[in-house]
């Protein structure tokens, strides 16, 4: 299943809402508004030329600083990587929205896969619920509910699956510490667990770019 074969078939039903992408891996990307993920995934499930009639994974994505970054290398090979350079590329700016949802979707029958990416609207932090096209997206949705304070509209139990109860934050947003929030200990004096505030304190070891030199550039 080809890309022109892909946008042959969705035709006009969400051309408006959907755009569709194929990556250098011929990877096949639809990205979706919310308002229609659904919708989207119903029709890709049930048409009869698509049949991807399978959820292999649910991914919650944060592109806080996305394309931000202090080392930048030309190529690597089994060796290592090339001497560090500066970029002038934001691709942060190529972003709609900071968190994302992205479905696999996968078809036995005709045996190609395709992804759905849907943005998150920051304001509400919600998307539609798919449970009740694959009910394996039960346990998916509850993880990303959890990690990312994505909230998927419809679902049936949306609770946290993985953190301990009274945990505070989502910890794979990008802007939660490291360290973490809180540390668990053993009180001599108290003859029990206690928690409190971590005292770890936060070391920035981001490597910087390393100045050009042509030193090396023949060796």
């Amino acid at each position: 299943m080809n890309l022109e074969s892909i946008k042959k078939i969705i035709g006009d039903n969400f051309i408006d809402s959907i755009s569709i992408k194929l990556s250098n891996t011929d990877e096949i990307t639809i990205i979706a508004d919310s308002n229609i993920v659904f919708d989207l995934c119903k029709f890709l499930k049930y048409k009869k030329e698509l049949q991807l009639n399978a959820l292999a994974d649910i991914s919650g994505i944060d592109y806080l600083d996305y394309g931000k970054s202090y080392w930048e290398t030309i190529d690597s090979t089994s060796k290592g990587f090339s001497r560090g350079h500066k970029t002038d590329i934001n691709y942060s700016l190529y972003m709609k929205n900071r968190f994302a949802v992205s479905y696999h979707l996968l078809s036995h029958t005709l045996n190609f896969r395709v992804r759905v990416k849907v943005f998150a609207d920051l304001k509400n932090m919600c998307v539609p619920s798919v449970v009740d096209l694959w009910s394996t997206a039960n346990w998916h949705e509850r993880e990303i509910y959890d990690f990312f304070g994505i909230i998927f509209l419809g679902h049936p139990n949306l609770i946290r699956i993985l953190t301990d109860y009274g945990f505070e934050g989502h910890p794979l947003r990008k802007d939660f510490p490291l360290t973490g929030k809180y540390e668990i200990r053993y009180d001599e004096n108290k003859q029990k667990i206690i928690r409190e505030a971590s005292l770890i304190k936060r070391v920035i070891n981001t490597p910087k770019i390393i100045r050009k030199d042509f030193r090396y550039k023949h060796a």
